[in-house]
């Protein structure tokens, strides 16, 4: 069964010893680019298990010209991560020190008591304010000295894969891969849609390289070399989490995509395995038996998987099959940032949904309906006022929608203080309330800008009559809503 299906099966125990014994280690662009992402300590360890390798690293020329291509975008990346952070720690010390005056003012806690509280919260933001700083100062500068990238010019210094011989053998990939795109043989057919993009095409070397074919043209060379060089035993290392790369069954990651072992065992080799960047960095601390932190691990992990859901070419369909924050290690800062971004995301989505579904409904009687009642409410008072001003209207069916929408808005943020929580220590657990108090109306407040929007654009339909607004109408907007509202709540982001 097994050498009629080799695709469907893992490596033995003894395979997997053998394997890492004796193969041959390839590594994809994006796990060299995302060293610039790496605080020190992380950084250095996956250097280790670079050297303690070195002998056997192989890239083909491909991931080498893809990620001197986009160093710099990596770097600036990077950077840009931190100053994203520092706004959110800033956004929420306002907020924060605006509720507590607002709620805790002096007719009921002395003002003394209120300036101490705020004061006592921008201390410990100033506390994770530091450590932005501390981490951003070990990133790599744009017109600084690269050492990643005069370690990696060392490490695979005359181990890199031949470059096309010519124009002809790019667009025989080219033409191959039309054909296997569209029957959804991989690797690369997810990033097809790159073909459509006006910077699809870049030139180097006289030579004409298409984005969408990427990952089928490092591909391509990988076979190549292992038929050149009979190379029997071949571990590949990818962030790619695209499905054109890794075989998945009802939400699990199984292993490589079964057609890809079949071609590289026709192409000559014996044993094939793939492993994402942090799976690679802790089977390489048992099987080479070096010290490596479990943090450095998790570090490696996080920055994988940010790097996959901000890559634009990720539809829903290729998205990870979990997105919760819980997701994220928030015991270190750069865990901090990819949450609290991660949730921030959340809350402009759902929001958006939120606008589009309440925009499809019969825009007069809606506007109408809001011009009277109290904008700056939180959504839920906006529901309730809704279904009052006309119980028969859709504003009944939206009121009970737009109730849904809040709450989930609410599970969402509170999953976000959930990790603030793990992160605080028992004498700034207060500090975590307070975000808590901020944070929730604050979500509230990203629907109701959305419901303003909608207002603002339909100031001439609010003088339209209830009467001008048809049966039918009414009838097919109730249904129209309930079929968005209920999409954003099945929706996962």
């Amino acid at each position: 069964m097994k050498d009629l299906f080799p695709g469907y099966y893992s490596p033995s125990k003894e395979e997997f010893s053998e394997l890492w014994q004796q193969c041959i280690f390839i590594f994809d662009t994006n796990v060299l680019l995302n060293f610039y992402e790496y605080h020190n300590q992380t950084r250095e360890e996956y250097l280790q298990v670079l050297e303690a390798i070195q002998e056997r690293l192989w890239i083909p020329h491909q991931v080498a010209l893809e990620y001197h291509r986009n160093r710099i975008d990596r770097i600036i990346q990077a950077e840009s991560k931190f100053d994203s952070a520092k706004k959110l720690l800033d956004k929420i010390i306002e907020e924060t020190t605006k509720q507590l005056l607002d709620n805790f003012n002096s007719q009921c806690f002395p003002s003394e008591a209120v300036q101490q509280m705020i004061e006592d919260v921008k201390k410990v933001f100033d506390t994770f304010g530091d450590k932005l700083v501390s981490c951003k100062e070990e990133l790599i500068k744009i017109n600084g000295t690269d050492y990643i990238r005069d370690k990696i010019t060392d490490l695979f210094r005359e181990k890199i894969g031949e470059s096309p011989a010519n124009q002809k053998e790019l667009d025989e990939i080219y033409l191959e891969g039309e054909q296997r795109y569209k029957i959804f043989r991989p690797p690369g057919f997810g990033d097809d849609k790159k073909n459509q993009d006006k910077d699809n095409n870049y030139i180097h070397q006289n030579l004409v390289f298409k984005k969408a074919y990427g990952d089928l043209i490092l591909w391509k060379q990988i076979l190549k070399e292992v038929k050149s060089k009979s190379l029997t035993h071949i571990i590949f290392i990818t962030g790619d989490n695209k499905p054109d790369w890794w075989r998945r069954e009802h939400g699990k990651t199984i292993g490589p995509r079964p057609e890809l072992v079949e071609e590289i065992l026709e192409a000559g080799a014996s044993l094939f395995h793939m492993y994402t960047p942090d799976n690679f960095l802790r089977y390489a601390k048992d099987s080479l038996q070096l010290e490596i932190a479990e943090k450095s691990i998790q570090q490696v992990k996080e920055v994988s998987v940010s790097n996959s859901w901000s890559e634009p070419e990720l539809d829903a369909d290729f998205s990870r099959q979990s997105s919760d924050s819980d997701h994220y290690d928030l015991s270190n800062i750069q865990g901090l940032v990819a949450a609290s971004n991660y949730a921030v995301n959340n809350a402009v989505s759902i929001a958006s949904i939120a606008s589009a579904a309440i925009a499809a409904s019969p825009a007069s009687m809606i506007a109408k309906q809001l011009s009277i009642t109290n904008i700056a409410s939180p959504a839920s008072m906006i529901a309730k006022q809704l279904s009052i001003t006309n119980i028969a209207s859709p504003a009944s069916m939206i009121a009970k929608q737009l109730s849904v929408i809040e709450m989930t808005i609410l599970t969402e943020q509170q999953r976000f203080i959930k990790s603030l929580n793990q992160v605080v220590n028992n004498e700034n657990n207060r500090l975590a309330q307070m975000v808590k108090q901020v944070a929730i109306p604050n979500m509230n407040h990203l629907l109701i800008s959305s419901v303003n929007k909608l207002v603002d654009n339909n100031n001439n339909n609010a003088r339209l009559s209830e009467n001008n607004v048809q049966e039918d109408n009414d009838s097919s907007a109730d249904s129209n809503f309930s079929e968005q509202a209920e999409s954003s709540e099945d929706s996962s982001f």
